[in-house]
């Protein structure tokens, strides 16, 4: 999934791609498990909120402009670069807030229905 959302007071254009291989992307730069943290986001304190949602609008704008061989040789020196480019209420924005749940929310659902056991599982 690929959207591009205007934040700020002046209504900057960041690019945002999340997909298959976002989460192992995140993983590699930042150590972390980003379903585990995406889904206990809701208990975190708020500027821990924050900063997960930063790191993933960090990991989704470089899937989306970078080539995929760049982004995995991401660090997290550039994660502070990146942050060094936004203003802090750019990045507190409601509506990129609001659209990275989303684009996450929508990416980790999972229509489970279980399937009956072949004799080849046996």
């Amino acid at each position: 999934m690929k959207e591009v959302v205007k934040i700020g007071k002046h209504q900057r254009e960041i690019e945002l791609e999340c997909n298959a291989a976002t989460p192992l992307v995140y993983k590699r730069v930042f150590g972390k498990n980003l379903f585990d943290e995406f889904t206990k986001m809701e208990e975190l304190p708020i500027d821990e909120k924050l900063g997960l949602i930063d790191s993933i609008v960090f990991i989704s704008n470089k899937m989306a402009v970078l080539p995929f061989r760049e982004v995995l040789n991401l660090k997290a020196d550039d994660y502070l670069e990146f942050l060094s480019n936004y203003e802090i209420d750019d990045l507190m924005d409601v509506n990129l807030i609001n659209t990275v749940t989303r684009m996450w929310s929508q990416d980790i659902e999972v229509d489970a229905t279980p399937r009956k056991p072949s004799e080849a599982d046996s």
